[in-house]
């Protein structure tokens, strides 16, 4: 019915097919002796190359499996299905079963709903002690050194892959989201996915079925996962219809079959089905957004973010906050941006990559952007509320058909009404590259759209999808300095440096400022039968204590009353000394009156306090003692 074919193209830096890419390709007409000389060097340096990469993952495996299961569960990690949770008293409620799971997440989580139903299949599978419930963002966070290797090395050499994987396994930021059961260490390896397959569609002659489906599929997962994966896609669509070349286009060739099939960008169609696909994840975040979820746009956050990604990112989370002094601050700042600059000077293979021309077929994307159309529509009728708003979106899955030949037609039409502009787009090909571009443009255009538009989405946490491609130009920007010893030597020590400060600062954060295991635990030790806690009702801070107290007789509204009715003789509540929560309601107090306080425990920004009837404490049946 149809073919995939190459259109005879001009190569990477400008070549015709049969020209060779320049001076790094020694058989084009060069040296045959260099060639082999070469050949022979980089044979016998991929056994080295291996044993560092090895070392490598073994080294960033260790700091993220070291004691994973040990912090206490946070109030996000909660939000995972399939915890064991009291029913009807906590936020979020307990879910189990695919589709309970799905409805609830539909209309009550803002996150996408990809990564929390695959972690419901993960606990259905092998349970949620917690190590187990990190252990994925562990993994991929593992898997994300080999990874990032393998981009920095198809793009900038081995040297510069093995830098870069260095650099990731010994990042005291990615280290601390690898141990957390979120979805920011899979957003980050899933983006790094995609651009690495993309990167290899660009230089792939052949057309490759296994990696186009591997690149819709790490696409539509990326977006699943994490919502900054949209803006990571838009550069990729922007970057196929910027480097789209101009083989002598002709309008009447670009559909063939009264337009069934298209002379197009193979990796524009590919991409035109991750946008249909991935559609309904943009649906639902529209459903469920909200003001307020990110801090507003700071001249720190960019500076953090150039500042080798959020390595060194001040903690607002304690009380008080820790801030690293501004001189170090800004000493990590300068290290980051500096090499990166000189990483974006740095020459990437291919240069200038260019898409593949196939003859496609145009019915599979028609059926697709109907199906998309439909499920946006079902989805807008499900919905609670915005309901115009999401049935609105059905439209888009028509204008995703257009971006193929949109990507075959830009430039030729750019060449011929503004050819200035075209010459200009052409001399920069050699220095346009997709992972420069991730690394600068779309922290810059989400920042200003932040700002602009007053709903703020700079959480670093979130920005962690671009955050591979900075530290890729730093390890790029080391690899330039080889020339020049006296400037490499201070260069790589002050980079060991800076990793090192990153792993002592990331080493004394966890997922939740409260010790809620802690606290729980000794209150556990202590406990007798009989015993009832009294807490919020579906109130998410005290919701992971609720997680650890699952089994104990628990009140959560009608103290009084309860307690009238139960008559206990010891009553325990829990509370936070922070400044943001009190230590006890009133209402508790309230019902807890005639009671006295027997024992206080305390724990990390947490407190739990003993209460008995004045009888029992004047007989002596409990003795207060003072806690942990």
């Amino acid at each position: 019915m149809y073919s995939w074919h190459r259109r005879g193209i001009r190569g990477a830096a400008g070549q015709a097919p049969g020209e060779g890419p320049g001076p790094r390709a020694e058989g084009a007409g060069g040296d045959r002796m260099s060639l082999m000389q070469s050949m022979t060097s980089k044979a016998a340096g991929l056994p080295v190359a291996a044993l560092l990469l090895a070392g490598l993952v073994l080294l960033g495996a260790a700091l993220r499996l070291w004691d994973l299961g040990g912090p206490s569960l946070s109030h996000p990690e909660m939000y995972v299905p399939g915890l064991e949770l009291p029913a009807g008293i906590t936020e979020p409620p307990a879910r189990f079963g695919f589709l309970p799971t799905l409805a609830w997440h539909f209309h009550d989580e803002p996150h996408p709903i990809g990564y929390y139903m695959a972690m419901g299949a993960w606990t259905h599978l092998f349970g949620t002690d917690p190590f187990v419930l990190r252990l994925p963002s562990a993994l991929l966070g593992i898997l994300s050194i080999l990874l990032m290797y393998r981009l920095g090395s198809d793009v900038y050499g081995r040297t510069t892959g093995l830098l870069a994987a260095g650099i990731v396994a010994l990042h005291g930021f990615l280290i601390y989201w690898s141990e957390v059961a979120r979805n920011y260490s899979p957003g980050f390896f899933l983006a790094l996915l995609a651009t690495w397959l993309l990167v290899r569609l660009l230089k792939d002659d052949r057309p490759h079925w296994g990696l186009g489906a591997g690149y819709v599929a790490a696409l539509f997962a990326g977006i699943q996962t994490t919502e900054l994966v949209w803006a990571l896609l838009a550069l990729h669509m922007a970057y196929v219809i910027y480097a789209c070349p101009d083989p002598g286009f002709r309008w009447g060739g670009l559909f063939a079959r009264g337009g069934l099939l298209w002379r197009v960008p193979r990796l524009a169609w590919l991409q035109a089905i991750a946008l249909m696909v991935s559609l309904p994840s943009l649906s639902h975040s529209l459903y469920n957004a909200r003001r307020g979820a990110a801090p507003d746009p700071s001249l720190g956050f960019l500076r953090d973010y150039f500042g080798f990604g959020f390595l060194v990112e001040p903690d607002l989370v304690y009380v008080p906050v820790r801030i690293l002094p501004l001189l170090p601050m800004l000493a990590v700042f300068a290290l980051g941006a500096g090499l990166l600059v000189l990483g974006l000077r740095a020459r990437a293979e291919p240069q200038a990559p260019s898409p593949q021309i196939v003859t496609a077929p145009a019915l599979p994307l028609v059926a697709l952007a109907l199906a998309s159309a439909g499920v946006l529509l079902w989805m807008a009728g499900l919905a609670e509320h915005r309901n115009d708003y999401m049935a609105a979106l059905a439209v888009l899955p028509f204008g995703a058909l257009a971006l193929p030949p949109v990507a075959a037609a830009a430039r030729p039409l750019i060449a011929r009404l503004l050819p200035p502009l075209d010459r200009l787009l052409e001399a920069a090909r050699p220095l346009v590259h997709p992972v420069a571009l991730l690394a600068i443009v779309p922290p810059f255009v989400i920042y200003a759209m932040s700002a602009t538009l007053g709903t703020s989405v700079m959480a670093s946490r979130a920005f962690l999808v671009f955050v591979p491609f900075p530290l890729l130009l730093i390890a790029a920007g080391l690899v330039r300095l080889a020339p020049r010893p006296l400037l490499l030597a201070p260069a790589a020590l002050a980079v060991a440096a800076t990793l090192a400060l990153g792993l002592s600062w990331n080493a004394g954060k966890v997922s939740t400022p409260r010790d809620y295991k802690g606290i729980t635990q000794a209150m556990l030790a202590r406990m007798e039968p009989g015993d009832i806690v009294l807490a919020r009702h579906r109130d998410w801070a005290d919701t992971p204590a609720l997680y650890y107290l699952r089994h104990q007789t628990i009140v959560t509204g009608d103290y009084a009353a309860e307690i009238i009715r139960r008559a206990p003789r010891r009553v325990w509540v829990f509370g936070w000394t922070d400044i943001r929560r009190p230590r006890i309601s009133p209402e508790m107090l309230a019902a807890l009156e005639g009671y006295v306080e027997a024992e206080v425990l305390e724990a990390r920004y947490a407190h739990a306090i003993l209460f008995v009837p004045p009888v029992d404490r004047m007989a002596g049946s409990v003795t207060a003692s003072e806690g942990p």
